[in-house]
């Protein structure tokens, strides 16, 4: 369990957000298998485990507990529930109704020396396992705390012994310390259940991606602006979220932010809501870097519906060849001059405005710009996650056979009047190259998540809402405790 909080990942950013670009939220429900794979390991590593020589003393007599091993441990998730606790930053493994058994050498002093050998068997038990969630200089942490021993005096005690004076004496329940013993060999086994745990889950939580680069140019900001407890039910976690240029980490990106982060749209045990400002402080980085620049060589046109010369551009350029002679070369240089923008409503429509030089290659050393078109692009983006050994990954694509084009101009033109209609139909071509180049991005760069190791999610499901994609999963912890080991 000591690992519930770890979900959940990243800001404070060196281009920091006023509001969230990105949000999590993890609902208990959503950690029942992962109290699963924490009481295994629980056993499992109690079984290992040595527990110290015991000496107790009271007024008339003195308990000594030497050679202890754990013979018997049942505890049954059904008997073990997830407390979230606000007012404390808090998550308890509260655990009930018990059962461990101690094998020992007891040597009991009073006033003369009795030893033997004991089998304890403790049931009733419960305990309550705390841990400490929170955020420091933007990343997450949290420690495996210690239980209260006072909690354990509700047990109930049952010996065997090979001792006919422990056996004689042994319904004096109150003649043993066998509270004491066990609160000791609990308590120390949870102190060495986190001295165990808390190194690899610090480890592991350092090496969250708090910073993702997603190309050699743009670069997520994935540190915590605040990460808690929110309620009985949830835990929190609001996430800087901000692109930025790699080489340039302190030029904020030129996008608004929203005053207020939109409401949840779902119900979902693990929901993670990526808003607007997300979307396209990324579209900002990639535009602002020239990722979304285009060239196109008309001698390597081979899908173009017309032959890139200015003799076979004719049909909707008339004057080209007359300008600058026939058979020239044709090249295209598209760029998009504004960052694309997200609206998230119903769909995510994104919204970009380019424009195309047609540049004519007059002799081997000279081009002339031939004039010019300017449009605007929209289209719809999905988004998709993978994953993967590296980790989960989160993608996006545009559906390019559903492209929609709009303000068709023609522009700063060296060949006379031309027809805004025959070029548009014949150059949504070079338009389509830059919804395909946007798409390489999305699709083969995808967008790595802040989770740690050992952690996947799936079953999951993709929600539109104004203003944010909300993605709700099913978080896979089936590999945390083993991650956890191996990083300590």
């Amino acid at each position: 369990m000591a690992c519930c909080s770890i979900i959940f990942l990243s800001v404070i950013a060196l281009c920091s957000a006023a509001e969230p670009a990105v949000r999590v939220s993890v609902a208990q429900s959503a950690l029942q298998n992962l109290k699963n794979e924490f009481i295994s390991y629980v056993v499992s590593k109690a079984q290992t485990e040595k527990i110290p020589d015991v000496n107790i003393t009271s007024t008339l007599s003195t308990y000594i507990f030497t050679n202890i091993t754990l013979s018997q441990l049942e505890l049954s998730s059904n008997n073990t529930n997830i407390i979230f606790n606000p007012s404390k930053s808090t998550i308890s493994l509260s655990v009930t109704n018990f059962t461990f058994a101690l094998s020992m050498n007891v040597q009991f002093r009073f006033p003369f020396a009795v030893t033997g050998t004991m089998d304890i068997t403790f049931t009733n038990g419960s305990f309550v396992l705390p841990i400490s969630i929170g955020d420091s200089n933007g990343k997450i942490n949290f420690q495996v705390g210690e239980i209260d021993e006072d909690e354990l005096a509700s047990l109930k005690v049952s010996i065997s012994t090979n001792n006919r004076i422990f056996r004689l004496i042994q319904f004096f329940e109150g003649f043993w310390p066998f509270n004491k013993l066990a609160g000791h060999s609990i308590k120390k086994y949870a102190s060495t259940l986190g001295e165990s745990l808390n190194p690899g889950i610090e480890k592991i939580l350092s090496k969250l991606s708090y910073t993702y680069a997603v190309t050699n140019y743009t670069t997520v900001d994935y540190h915590f602006l605040d990460f808690a407890i929110a309620d009985e039910q949830h835990i929190k976690g609001d996430i800087n979220g901000t692109f930025y240029l790699t080489s340039q980490p302190k030029v904020a990106p030129q996008v608004t932010q929203a005053a207020q982060p939109p409401a949840w749209a779902s119900d979902e045990g693990v929901r993670i809501q990526f808003t607007e400002y997300f979307l396209n402080t990324y579209f900002w980085s990639i535009q602002t870097a020239g990722l979304l620049n285009y060239y196109l060589i008309g001698s390597q046109a081979q899908n173009f519906p017309l032959k890139m010369t200015t003799t076979g551009l004719v049909p909707v350029v008339p004057n080209l060849s007359k300008a600058y002679g026939s058979s020239k070369q044709v090249d295209v240089s598209c760029n998009i001059y504004q960052a694309p923008v997200a609206v998230i409503g119903q769909n995510v429509n994104i919204t970009a405005n380019l424009y195309c030089d047609f540049i004519v290659h007059v002799n081997s050393t000279t081009t002339a710009k031939a004039f010019r078109t300017q449009m605007t692009l929209s289209n719809l983006l999905s988004a998709y996650l993978e994953n993967t050994d590296s980790g989960v990954f989160l993608y996006g694509e545009f559906d390019e056979l559903a492209i929609q084009f709009s303000n068709f101009q023609i522009l700063n033109s060296n060949v006379g009047t031309i027809s805004s209609t025959k070029v548009a139909a014949a150059f949504s071509y070079s338009a389509y190259s830059i919804v395909m180049k946007i798409n390489s991005y999305l699709m083969e760069q995808g967008v790595k998540l802040p989770l740690p190791d050992g952690v996947m999610l799936t079953d999951e499901v993709f929600i539109t809402s104004p203003g944010a994609v909300e993605l709700g999963a099913t978080p896979d912890f089936s590999n945390l405790m083993k991650a956890i080991s191996e990083n300590k």
